[in-house]
């Protein structure tokens, strides 16, 4: 053998003259892949005034008098007035100057270093991975970006993977590595969003059902420092007049018959109503009235909260013809408070009927 297998170094023979040539040839080629260096692997074009010691890969279809018969990954080296090639194996490392990186020659060709890393169970940048934390980062920002290398599809996607509906899939949101909001499929598939004050106890502020395709806020929901209030704060009754055949004296209680009860308020045997939630109330009557008795009956409906008198919800002047009123007014209550209607005549004793459509309406609006 006169050269050596990888870098095809010349051996100087026993009885060899001028040893120095072969040996300072095999020096030109060592500091060439020693601590190798090129100018660039993208120049096609012989350069037509070459430093001594520049270097290049050549690409596909190099041309020039030295290079035109040149092969693609060939390392030129030009060195002494001429071109110097070395043919690379596998494995062979060079820092490229103009993209400021090392490349490693391989099955394909060369690729930069970054492409070679094996597999491996953690990975730190800037930082040191753990069992738990197998990829660990520090850095000021990270960027995912479409692929327009290889190239890919164009798009750009995270996708995180949990084993079954239970676990949880989510992206977590830390101050001085203290959880403080989360949000994902958090131990089930609904989208949900949780934050929390102090890491441990969490708090959901919305879901997305996946089956009805809703959003859903929960309490408190404020916009711009006011409370929007949900479905459970927001209670609501509408009651018709049980019977148009009742007549209705001074100071008699309506009997009302409830058609809708969000929050199963409503006492039928009393009809009574016990509000749920502390708030403010529209209580509202549309009254269809007549009188059944001799003369003109000024009627008042009365608001009775806990059994005692309180706002005038509605005024009417009551005659043997049918009048129509609506009315409302805006009353404080605390849960557990209790709300009745009754008639109040002014001055004049009588009778009167309300017709079927006669309603009251009492929701939360505060």
């Amino acid at each position: 053998m006169s050269s050596s297998s990888r870098l095809s170094l010349p051996y100087i023979s026993p009885s060899q003259a001028q040893k120095h040539v072969t040996l300072n040839d095999s020096l030109r080629r060592l500091d060439v892949m020693v601590q190798g260096c090129v100018e660039a692997r993208d120049v096609s074009a012989q350069p037509t005034s070459p430093s001594e010691g520049d270097a290049y890969i050549l690409p596909a279809s190099s041309s020039g008098a030295d290079w035109g018969n040149l092969t693609e990954n060939t390392i030129a080296i030009f060195t002494d007035g001429y071109w110097e090639t070395v043919t690379p194996q596998i494995g062979f490392r060079v820092w490229v100057k103009a993209e400021d990186q090392i490349v490693v020659f391989g099955a394909y060709g060369w690729a930069p270093l970054e492409t070679q890393i094996a597999a491996t169970d953690q990975l730190g940048i800037n930082t040191s991975a753990d069992t738990v934390n197998r990829f660990a980062v520090k850095s000021d920002s990270a960027l995912l970006s479409h692929d327009d290398v290889t190239p890919g599809s164009g798009d750009a996607r995270s996708i995180i993977n949990k084993k079954t509906a239970s676990h949880s899939a989510s992206v977590v949101f830390q101050d001085d590595y203290q959880d403080r909001a989360e949000f994902g499929l958090l131990g089930d598939d609904e989208f949900s969003l949780k934050t929390s004050t102090d890491g441990s106890q969490f708090s959901t502020a919305m879901t997305i059902s996946k089956a009805r395709d809703v959003v859903e806020m929960f309490h408190p929901l404020t916009v711009k420092n006011s409370p929007v209030l949900s479905l459970d704060d927001k209670p609501c009754l509408m009651a018709n007049i049980a019977s148009a055949d009742t007549s209705y004296s001074t100071n008699d209680r309506i009997d009302l018959s409830a058609g809708l009860d969000t929050h199963n308020g409503f006492d039928g045997a009393l009809s009574e109503y016990t509000v749920p939630v502390t708030g403010i109330y529209m209580v509202q009557l549309g009254l269809v009235i007549r009188s059944v008795s001799a003369g003109v009956t000024i009627v008042r409906l009365k608001a009775y909260k806990n059994g005692t008198m309180g706002q005038s919800v509605s005024a009417v002047t009551a005659d043997a013809n049918i009048t129509t009123v609506n009315d409302a007014a805006l009353i404080s209550f605390n849960a557990g408070d209790t709300l009745h209607i009754r008639t109040i005549f002014n001055g004049v004793s009588g009778s009167v009927q309300f017709f079927p459509t006669s309603r009251l309406i009492l929701y939360r609006v505060a």
